[in-house]
């Protein structure tokens, strides 16, 4: 059973967060390629996403401050053990 035109749509908006989590921003003409899906769909999508994202001015859509991935800073230390007090 092919998945339902709903289903893609969610998988897609997933995507797009993901990608945008791993490169900081994202252009729509690269949204486009990516996904093969018309300007109206990725306008559709990034209106979609509005509550989350924000566009700066110059093309770049990327997620908004509390949705922008930081590291731990265990993590940017390079351990995982549990910090002592």
């Amino acid at each position: 059973m092919a998945p339902s035109i709903r289903s893609r749509s969610a998988e897609r908006l997933v995507d797009i967060i993901i990608t945008l989590h791993q490169h900081g921003s994202v252009n729509r003409n690269d949204l486009m390629r990516k996904f093969g899906i018309t300007e109206r769909t990725v306008y559709r999508d990034l209106q979609a996403l509005s509550p989350i994202i924000e566009h700066d001015g110059e093309g770049q859509y990327r997620l908004t401050a509390p949705f922008q991935h930081r590291e731990c800073e265990r993590c940017a230390k390079g351990t995982s053990e549990p910090a002592q007090d």
